[in-house]
């Protein structure tokens, strides 16, 4: 997983809902960890000079059968991670909607996971039209809201 994608839904959970002050020691030993893991990936690239990523790494040093199933591996945690990153990332969202908007009527009745389910089908919308310039646009706009 990239660390920014693990950072996505750890940072605002960490600082808001973990122990706040505390959060800084957790990134800076996250940090280590990303050191120590970069070092011995960039030494076992000089060795195992074919791209794939775990694939290749795993299927030189233990064979083909442990390398395929090491990549789909791979492949369903990151699809469970992308969901657990849209499930927080949605409700803190509607948290945040409740707490702002608790008067209006549609956010205490629809639930975090209705809106989960809307964001997925306009990804999911976006995803399948091919060579859309509207999807380049939207990704575009949500990242710099994302940096704002």
């Amino acid at each position: 997983m990239s660390p920014l994608t693990g950072q996505l839904a750890n940072v605002p959970l960490a600082v808001g809902l973990g122990n706040g002050i505390g959060a800084p020691a957790g990134f800076e030993i996250g940090i280590v960890m990303l050191v120590l893991f970069s070092v011995g990936y960039v030494k076992m690239m000089r060795s195992v000079p074919s791209s794939g990523g775990f694939y290749s790494f795993i299927s030189h040093g233990l064979g083909r059968p442990f390398g395929l199933g090491a990549g789909w591996a791979s492949i369903f945690a990151y699809a469970f991670v992308v969901g657990s990153l849209m499930g927080a990332v949605l409700w803190l969202l509607w948290a945040n909607l409740a707490t702002i908007g608790g008067s209006i009527i549609w956010v205490n009745i629809i639930p975090w996971l209705c809106l989960g389910w809307l964001a997925l089908g306009i990804v999911l919308a976006l995803v399948l039209r091919r060579r859309s310039p509207e999807k380049y646009e939207v990704l575009g706009r949500m990242v710099n809201a994302g940096i704002c």
